[in-house]
């Protein structure tokens, strides 16, 4: 390949091609012959203009000559290895090298990649795997039959970004690494290796290349691992060579086009790969694709001030009485009096609607009495009903429940035991659902609704057509009952407008689901197209094995800060301890879940460290929404102090923050963007994983490391104003910018 030079363009089949031919014989040297020897003849200028303007059809006449005239086998083979043409973009499949396809932005080389058949286990054969896009410029769509495969290499395109979720939350995600498995979402408490709640088939990378599949057919997934199969084709680490630093040389990303039923052996998985200048414009491309708000948009009353949750303070031994101590607490404590969302075991048995008698023997008398103090009140809504509940009996007896082969409600396993799990496709399913939650706001005065579960992993095994369509409808029923709702799963959920969960955190520091991913969950999720995130709960979950909470002093430093000081510990939470399986295993027998009322469950923990949640009360000021649950007085005056400041500085930016809520509602632009949507060209913005833009104009770099009192802060082109009123010139790195426990560095563009 490295030997053809371009030879022009000609049209196959309707579609616009670039052939490529031998350098000895290229268009010029064999056009510049004929225009001398008709210039030698005397031929007439008019015959020689024409001559010059049909210089596509002697292009190919020039690649016939270079191949020896093989006729009309050579036409259908070089037809398979022809570069196609929209725009600036380019790309080609060769069938005959290995099965590799290259896509070009330019003369850039954007992506490499290799398409493979499973079964013979060799480059996809028929024609026309691979065609420019009739519907978005500077695009070429992939077809993949039941069978065949897609790998594309991570390291020759630089940073990727977006996908589904992960507990591995790394931004980039070059460094995370995923074992073959269904695309399919997951709790990804059961199973820290498995696809996370939001699900999306969207990629885009450094160099501007973006990936999507375009349709919901079944399909498998593979990242940065070595898919199997791939080493037969020859396509071992392409492009890796010249960017071993940007991944293993054997990492790909791959899709399959899997069969989960004869039913769904037909259809193909179409892929759409594009082509633009940078990164910025991969993502502005995405975004633009994406289908409008159906209803009111996400209640941007919720920025306004913290939701309060009982869930890390209570768990499942929520009752009124802790309930109504708790508002108290948050009023004399000088907190915001906003949402106060009632958590799990609320009602008599999971999947019924009314209040357990004896944890809440008066529910509407505490909403009355909670209103009255000036909070809104609402409670935690799952998809499931256990066998003992009065709603599964009459959801049965109706046809509500997802059903199994034998016709009979399908008892599928979740976090707190088994149970029938609602039908979302069926409308008069959802309509019993809804009515029932609405029975219970008119008769105890709740406002609204947590929206737990809805992924794909509790859909039984053939109960629906298109078992990852759960989250989106899921998210339609949630939004029936009001904009200021909350989900955690989707797929392909952009019309829904709803506020969309951060996966629980743990209490620690690291990406790997802790304090880090915070702010790369919600860069990931602003990416696929969810501006709306509503982050987890300051300080985490607490659950039980962290790995935290017994590695921070905190008593006072030698400096007499009172900061927090690290005690070494080899046993500590670090960057490569989660890839072992000390996750999983936390999380229950087999990796599952241990949901008993004791001290003994997965959900007891101790609380997060007081350093981790002062810094998480810092990092989340700034993000869409706050979420509070364990009261940050329970530690002592100095952090209720230091979060109340925090929540002073979110008020001071709320007119900046409702601004960018009413774009977002409006164009789906992200409120938390990265560094590189203010400069795309910058090699250090597309890296950066610990700092946010607040739109174009704000960068927030909050404390995300244990034990530090400054952090390196890198400032793109421009010049920036300090919260402290300091100017700083852009480009350039701040490498020690003063950070002390109660502080938030934020910079401003100055005009």
């Amino acid at each position: 390949r490295s030997s053809r030079i371009p030879m022009g363009t000609v049209e196959l089949e309707g579609q616009t091609t670039r052939l490529y031919g031998a350098a000895a014989r290229g268009p010029r040297s064999v056009t510049n012959r004929i225009c001398l020897l008709s210039l030698f003849c005397g031929l007439p200028p008019l015959i020689l203009l024409l001559i010059l303007l049909n210089r596509a059809w002697l292009s190919h006449v020039a690649q016939q000559w270079s191949r020896g005239g093989q006729g009309s086998d050579w036409a259908e083979e070089e037809q398979a290895s022809a570069w196609l043409v929209s725009e600036s973009a380019s790309a080609i499949y060769e069938k005959s090298n290995g099965g590799l396809l290259e896509m070009r932005h330019g003369s850039l080389p954007v992506v490499h990649g290799v398409l493979w058949d499973e079964t013979t286990q060799s480059p996809i054969k028929r024609k026309h795997v691979l065609r420019v896009s009739k519907e978005e410029p500077r695009c070429f769509d992939v077809s993949l039959l039941p069978g065949e495969a897609i790998g594309l290499s991570i390291a020759s395109s630089g940073w990727w970004y977006g996908g589904p979720s992960a507990s591995r939350a790394f931004w980039p995600i070059n460094a995370n690494s995923l074992q073959r498995q269904p695309f399919a979402s997951n709790d990804m408490l059961a199973n820290r290796e498995a696809l996370g709640s939001i699900l999306e088939a969207t990629w885009l990378t450094s160099t501007g290349a973006s990936a999507r599949v375009l349709n919901g057919v079944p399909l498998e997934m593979a990242f940065n691992t070595q898919c199997a199969r791939v080493n037969q084709t020859g396509l071992s680490g392409v492009g890796a060579a010249q960017t071993p630093h940007m991944g293993s040389p054997q990492g790909l990303l791959c899709l399959w086009r899997s069969v989960a039923d004869e039913a769904e052996a037909a259809a193909a998985a179409d892929m759409r790969l594009c082509a633009d200048s940078d990164v910025r414009a991969a993502q502005e491309r995405l975004l633009s694709t994406l289908p409008r708000v159906q209803g009111a948009p996400p209640d941007r009353k919720l920025m306004a001030a913290p939701i309060w949750s009982t869930w890390a303070s209570f768990k499942m031994n929520v009752t009124q009485s802790k309930v109504e101590e708790f508002a108290s607490q948050i009023v004399s404590h000088g907190y915001p009096r906003s949402h106060l969302e009632i958590d799990d075991r609320w009602s008599s048995a999971y999947g019924d609607f009314t209040f357990d008698a004896v944890k809440f023997p008066s529910p509407a008398a505490m909403v009355e009495r909670l209103h009255a103090a000036g909070f809104s009140v609402t409670v935690w809504i799952i998809p499931f009903a256990e066998p003992n509940a009065t709603a599964f009996a009459e959801g049965a007896r109706l046809g509500h429940w997802l059903k199994g082969p034998d016709g009979a409600p399908a008892v599928v396993p979740w976090w707190q035991g088994k149970g029938a799990l609602l039908n979302v496709s069926s409308a008069d399913a959802c309509a019993w659902f809804v009515g029932r939650l609405r029975r219970l706001m008119a008769e105890v005065g709740i406002d609204g609704f947590k929206f737990d579960a809805g992924e794909t992993q509790f859909v039984p095994r053939g109960a629906m057509a298109a078992p990852n369509e759960y989250a989106r409808l899921w998210s339609k029923l949630a939004a029936s009952l009001g904009a200021a709702g909350e989900v955690r799963s989707a797929h392909r959920s952009h019309d829904v407008g709803i506020w969309v969960r951060e996966f629980d955190k743990d209490s620690r520091w690291s990406v790997h689901n802790g304090l880090r991913s915070l702010i790369t969950s919600a860069l990931q999720m602003g990416v696929l197209g969810y501006p709306f995130v509503l982050p987890d709960m300051v300080g985490g979950n607490a659950y039980a094995n962290d790995g935290e909470a017994s590695q921070w002093d905190e008593a006072a430093g030698p400096n007499g800060t009172g900061v927090p000081q690290r005690i070494p510990d080899d046993g500590g939470d670090n960057d490569n301890a989660t890839f072992g399986g000390r996750d999983s295993a936390d999380a229950g027998g087999g990796g599952g879940w241990s949901a008993s009322g004791g001290g003994g469950s997965f959900f007891f923990g101790e609380l997060p460290s007081k350093e981790l949640f002062i810094r998480w009360c810092f990092a989340n000021a700034l993000l869409p929404a706050v979420q509070f649950s364990v009261a940050p007085w329970r530690y002592d005056a100095r952090t209720s102090s230091a979060c109340l400041s925090a929540l002073r500085i979110r008020d001071a930016r709320m007119p900046q923050l409702q601004a960018l809520a009413a774009e977002a509602a409006a164009s789906r632009q992200p409120m938390v963007r990265p560094l590189w949507a203010y400069d795309p060209k910058d090699p250090t913005c597309q890296q950066i994983d610990d700092a946010f833009m607040l739109g174009n104009a704000t960068l927030v770099a909050p404390v995300l490391d244990a034990g530090i009192l400054s952090r390196p802060v890198y400032l793109p082109a421009g010049r920036w104003r300090s919260e402290r009123g300091r100017l700083f010139e852009g480009p350039r790195w701040i490498h020690e910018y003063a950070a002390p426990l109660d502080h938030l560095p934020v910079f401003d563009l100055e005009a």
